[in-house]
């Protein structure tokens, strides 16, 4: 207990909250029938566990880890709710540790960590019921997100404050790099995010430590495991089903659907998540850059409006202005208008003749999310913070755009932005931090505000997971 104090100096308190909030919901979750969960359990009753990894590398896909966790488990729902609940409370440590490394304030360290610990209930909730709380989709999804995570700390905190020294901690560290590559998304993210942050420290001549080098070394040989079973190749021949046109559409139209359905995630379901996140860095900039033209300022303030619009019932509203019903119902649209805007998936592959009109949201919704990367940039103050966050940013789109290039995304339904949406509430932490650090904020009376309504939408998503839970 004295090496885990030593490696996350954090608070608990709000950490044992989230854990027992985590718990209880879990508690009206079990195994779902007519899914993987009751399909395997009839497998595994004649396999071993390692028979039973092996069969899925060679007829399925090579989820090694998962596939051992899940084997490991055996279907044994109580021992697998307080692990759930243990991992994802355990990630947040980790996500808070990163994201307080730099906050001496206690207080300023304690509101960082009740923001983000607010900020995971606000992840859209289909995807925390297929990532989180569904069995087998927890180690699928929510293990390897850990691994990631604890993976790429090392490689953060090395690039923007100093290398990790904890020998327990790097250990962690490398098993995690180990670990993380038997899931594509989560391989995909640490390696790149490990690479380009030894450049990033390369260029601004930090120093490159040996176990950064041998994290990487260590992910590299086990996705070569990974690889020589042939990686996605089975799976994405068998799950073709759900989307028998996915061949048929060329390399742009794929790029194009995935692209959209991606921005569509982020500005519509994600809107809860992405709102405090956009709000507060508008708030940072505007308090630190005191010097931008007015024009800047609300060029800023768009992206947390217009999210904040979207959560309004514009359109009944405008439907009780200027309205008539003398043979046909006549009212403004500006609420309609306002939703066509945010629907990035009007357009369709093959829609491209569609003209301006057509496209108008696809484009709109495309430079409303880049934008929100220049903001990132601008937001922190020191270089290489701001350049590895816009780093983390862009993973996380390049996460949500890698649907574009398999059909099984059809199969496995939004659990796959879960990726996406840890790295947002590891945004959201990371910005909260600067906040307090340039204008000490957690202090001031806007700001418990702020926290009142986080805690309220927090409290209702959670709500609302446990009574779903119970209707399902």
């Amino acid at each position: 207990m004295k090496q885990f104090k030593k490696v996350c100096p954090v608070s608990s308190l709000q950490f044992s909250v989230f854990f027992v909030v985590i718990f209880t919901i879990l508690l009206s979750y079990g195994l779902l029938n007519g899914s993987d969960d009751s399909v395997y359990i009839e497998q595994l009753k004649d396999m071993s566990i390692f028979q039973w990894v092996y069969w899925r590398a060679t007829t399925w896909q090579p989820r090694l880890v998962p596939d051992f966790l899940i084997a490991l488990f055996h279907f044994n729902v109580n021992a697998w709710r307080v692990a759930t609940a243990f991992i994802a409370t355990v990630m947040m440590v980790v996500i808070g540790s990163i994201c307080t490394r730099k906050v001496s304030d206690k207080y300023g360290n304690e509101t960082v960590n009740f923001v983000i610990c607010c900020a995971f209930f606000l992840i859209f909730p289909n995807v925390l019921r297929y990532s989180v709380y569904w069995y087998t989709g927890s180690f699928n999804y929510l293990w390897p997100a850990f691994f990631m995570i604890v993976a790429s700390s090392t490689f953060y905190c090395a690039a923007i404050d100093r290398p990790v020294t904890n020998k327990p901690w790097i250990i962690f560290a490398v098993i995690a790099s180990m670990l993380v590559v038997y899931m594509e998304q989560t391989a995909a993210i640490f390696l790149c995010f490990a690479l380009l942050s030894l450049i990033t420290m390369r260029a601004f001549h930090k120093r490159i430590t040996y176990n950064l080098i041998l994290q990487i070394v260590c992910a590299v040989l086990n996705l070569g495991v990974y690889l020589s079973f042939g990686g996605t190749q089975i799976r994405q021949t068998a799950e073709i089903y759900w989307y028998k046109d996915f061949n048929m559409l060329s390399p742009v139209d794929k790029i194009f659907q995935g692209v959209n359905w991606g921005n569509y995630h982020l500005l519509n379901a994600s809107n809860a998540l992405m709102l405090p996140f956009t709000g507060l860095l508008a708030v940072t900039i505007l308090k630190t850059h005191t010097e931008l033209s007015r024009a800047t300022k609300v060029l800023v303030s768009v992206p947390p409006v217009i999210l904040f619009l979207s959560m309004l019932p514009l359109e009944t509203v405008f439907s009780k202005i200027a309205y008539s019903n003398f043979g046909m119902i006549h009212h403004l649209k500006t609420g309609m208008i306002f939703e066509y805007a945010l629907n990035s998936m009007y357009a369709r592959p093959n829609d491209f003749k569609l003209g301006f009109v057509g496209l108008a949201p696809s484009v709109f919704c495309m430079t409303l999310v880049l934008f929100v990367g220049v903001c990132i940039l601008f937001a922190f103050r020191n270089k290489i913070e701001a350049i590895l966050n816009v780093l983390l940013y862009l993973a996380a789109l390049a996460s949500m755009y890698s649907i574009s290039v398999s059909p099984t995304i059809f199969a496995s339904g939004e659990r796959v932005f879960f990726m996406t949406d840890i790295l947002l509430v590891l945004l959201v932490g990371l910005i909260t931090k600067e906040l307090i650090l340039q204008t000490n904020a957690h202090n001031e009376k806007w700001f418990y505000r702020m926290k009142v309504v986080l805690v309220f939408f927090a409290v209702c998503y959670a709500v609302d997971e446990i009574a779903q839970g119970i209707i399902s």
